[in-house]
């Protein structure tokens, strides 16, 4: 039932990595020179992302009411993939997806729905799937040359769901890499033209243009903040020095106690992307006092 649009190239072909994702505008320049296909609009989704049954009813209807433009958040299922049973979900349980009450709402963006024309003029360069911020750059350029945009948000629509929210990718050693590189892509095709229609569209006061003008530093953010050599990835070093003190039995107190929750501190540390190094500098007699974790730094006289 499925038209097959054939891909040559992906990450693991351009890279070299284990990760085999393909590039977002191959997909749609397969789609666009398709003899097999005539089209309208076109519809994006992540492979993700699960359909309620009247998904493509809900697409038409906005389509009537003059959108050329739209974006449909999915709603987050709680509880991962296993339905009532305690079973991996099937095609039979989607009617129990669809009846779930355990839902999340979701920021990102997951489900396009582009006119054709607008679908033409999309140039995403070496962009990829599988990590950010290829969809902030699809829909900062879609809702550009839009005429009527609207983003619908999670519950709005009841459209599409998805299983769990883990995000794999900010732990994923391998994506994280491949993350690095898509920032460096999205800079390439962010190009002093896109920055000048940016620029242009911030100045106005006119609704859409204020929407565009908030996708466009969003998608500015993304790359200042996960580009290679951002301040994101600033790489921190810790260091101390711990001495003997007097009447304290324990070795190096109360510092064995600041030691600790040094550790803890950069277990917690919210970028796993760039873990925090520990440092100890001691003198010889008292570097095995310290924790395996740190890097000893040898202090040879006092």
């Amino acid at each position: 039932d499925f038209i097959w649009l054939p891909l040559t190239r992906s990450t693991a072909t351009e890279y070299n990595t284990t990760k085999e994702l393909p590039f977002i505008q191959d997909i749609f320049d397969g789609l666009q020179n398709s003899i097999m296909l005539q089209y309208d609009y076109a519809i994006y989704t992540n492979v993700d992302i699960i359909l309620h049954e009247d998904f493509y009813n809900i697409v038409r209807e906005q389509i009537r009411a003059g959108y050329d433009n739209f974006q449909i958040n999915r709603q987050t299922v709680i509880g991962g993939n296993m339905n009532n049973k305690g079973d991996p979900y099937t095609v039979q349980d989607l009617d129990e997806i669809f009846a779930s009450q355990e839902l999340q709402l979701h920021t990102g963006t997951d489900c396009f729905v582009i006119e054709k024309s607008i679908f033409e003029n999309v140039d995403l360069g070496n962009l990829f799937l599988g990590t950010i911020p290829f969809p902030a750059m699809l829909l900062t350029q879609t809702t550009y040359f839009a005429k009527e945009a609207r983003r619908f948000e999670s519950f709005e629509l009841n459209a599409t769901f998805h299983l769990g929210d883990e995000m794999i990718w900010r732990e994923d050693e391998s994506l994280i890499t491949l993350m690095k590189l898509n920032m460096n892509n999205a800079a390439a095709v962010f190009n002093l033209e896109w920055k000048k229609r940016c620029n242009i569209l911030r100045r106005s006061t006119a609704k859409n243009s204020l929407i565009m003008g908030q996708y466009c530093m969003n998608l500015r953010r993304k790359m200042d903040m996960f580009r290679e050599g951002s301040k994101f990835y600033a790489k921190i070093v810790h260091v101390i020095s711990p001495y003997g003190i007097d009447n304290c039995d324990a070795h190096f107190c109360p510092v064995n106690l600041v030691m600790g929750s040094m550790l803890r501190a950069a277990e917690f540390s919210r970028s796993p992307r760039s873990p925090i190094l520990l440092a100890t500098a001691t003198f010889p007699e008292d570097a095995a006092a310290a924790p395996p974790d740190f890097i000893r730094l040898p202090l040879t006289r006092s």
